[in-house]
């Protein structure tokens, strides 16, 4: 399936770069299609499988075909546990710091 997109909440644009610009930025556009216009992003449509969508700007009358990127690889889990670990740790530290930490931040430089 391929999609037209149109920038959303009332922006317009004058040039092919600012709406690539703003697609990679993962700014919102307006999918439309024959049944239904709803909000996505680019980041949504390669999860979605999604290769390529046109893109409408200039008050609608110029268009152009944008290559999706691929979607960014998700974590493994080990990655995701020593993510989630480190932060553990990280708030803990916030939380209750060790004499040797505090000891440490109190000595002049």
């Amino acid at each position: 399936m391929s999609f037209t997109l149109t920038p959303a909440y009332g922006r317009d644009y004058k040039s092919r770069k600012a709406v690539e610009a703003d697609l990679l930025a993962g700014k919102d556009f307006v999918a439309c299609d024959p049944f239904t216009n709803s909000v996505t992003n680019i980041p949504d449509l390669a999860e979605m499988g999604e290769r390529e969508v046109r893109v409408r700007y200039d008050r609608l009358m110029k268009q152009f075909t944008f290559k999706v990127p691929a979607p960014a690889p998700k974590p493994t889990k080990a990655e995701r546990q020593a993510g989630a670990h480190a932060e553990f740790e990280a708030g803990m530290r916030r939380l209750h710091p060790t004499v040797g930490d505090v000891l440490a931040s109190k000595v002049p430089a």
